[in-house]
Formats: C-alpha cells, sequence, structure tokens
C-alpha cells in the first residue's frame, strides 16, 4: 500500500506504507485472485489503519471505515502454484 500524486501525467509514489508482498498460493490448492483498488486520498491514512497482512483483508469495509467512496481503478489477476 502506497501513497502517491500525479506529476507531469506520470506517478509519483509518495509514502510507502506496506511493502508489496507477491502471491504466494501454496501448491496444489488451485487458482488465487489477488485484487489491487485505486482510491483518491484527500489526507493520509492513519499508521494505525493499515493493514498489516492480506489473508481475509475487507477491502470494502477498510474503504467504507476510512471513508474513501468509490475506487477509480483496480485491477484482478489470478496465480497458481
Amino acid at each position: 500500500m502506497a501513497e502517491a500524486r500525479v506529476q507531469n501525467r506520470q506517478v509519483v509514489i509518495t509514502t510507502t506504507l506496506v511493502e508489496y508482498n507477491p502471491p504466494t498460493p501454496p501448491q496444489g490448492s488451485g487458482p488465487h485472485r489477488y485484487q489491487f483498488a485505486l482510491y483518491p486520498l484527500n489526507e493520509s491514512v492513519p499508521a494505525a489503519d493499515v493493514p498489516t497482512h492480506r489473508g481475509g483483508f475487507d477491502l470494502a469495509a477498510f474503504a467504507s471505515d476510512l471513508g474513501l467512496g468509490n475506487p477509480v481503478a483496480s485491477f484482478q489477476f489470478t496465480a497458481e502454484n
């Protein structure tokens, strides 16, 4: 999770809140779905509200709790091991 701004049509990451954790589905467990969502922010996300793990993460509740509204972009992919 990162905070970023757009400058001269390029995304510039200003703060990394949580390092990227690549897909690691258990071997033989079938396809796993991974999602990214982009929300506009008017202010920084409080550190206490940043998730510490992704298993069972409720994106809708997280966005609602912080008053983020709807995402402006999203991306989804599957990975299998």
